[in-house]
């Protein structure tokens, strides 16, 4: 449409030749299909081929079932499934502000369509696509709070492993001689 108003030429013409021309993969051009014929254009042309004639689509119908088979195995290569998310996760939150680095920090509240969740932050309740919200692993400091203190600090304390110290020096720094 462009380049047909910058030649200053009719734009319904370079419609016309859009819908004469056929697709790539098939046979006949949409006007072929759509009417069984060939539309007149402003290029001569037999009569013969402007006379009805039978297009087969079920070719038409082959090539694009193709098309889309390819189409898909390309936009699998490289997605990735993700999982989906519980209520009172807590994820991050991709920022939508322009230069903005850091990620909110959130709870989901409940999943609202297949790819869509509620999620509440300290800035309000937002509703946002799958791809923008990340799992984390952090407590929730409201969760932690109702909880009794002897409990979490007993729970903290099981947790916590002594710090392993190595006894033995790599064997690149067996050579140097370490003091205390």
């Amino acid at each position: 449409m462009y380049k047909a108003i910058d030649s200053r030429c009719d734009s319904y013409f370079a419609i016309l030749d859009y819908r004469n021309t056929p697709t790539q993969n098939t046979e006949a051009s949409p006007a072929q299909r759509m009417f069984g014929r060939r539309t007149r254009t402003m290029l001569p042309m037999k009569a013969s081929l402007l006379k009805p004639q039978k297009v087969d689509t079920e070719i038409a119908k082959h090539d694009k079932k193709l098309e889309n088979l390819r189409s898909s195995w390309y936009h699998d290569k490289c997605s990735k499934y993700l999982e989906p998310l519980e209520q009172g996760d807590i994820v991050r939150i991709k920022p939508f502000v322009l230069g903005k680095k850091t990620w909110d920090r959130g709870t989901v509240t409940r999943r609202v369509d297949q790819r869509s969740y509620e999620v509440n932050t300290e800035k309000g309740r937002l509703r946002r696509n799958r791809v923008h919200l990340r799992r984390t692993n952090e407590v929730d400091v409201n969760a932690a709070e109702q909880e009794p203190r002897e409990n979490t600090i007993l729970m903290i304390a099981e947790e916590r492993e002594p710090r392993k110290t190595r006894n033995q020096l790599p064997a690149k720094y067996r050579d140097f001689i370490m003091t205390k």
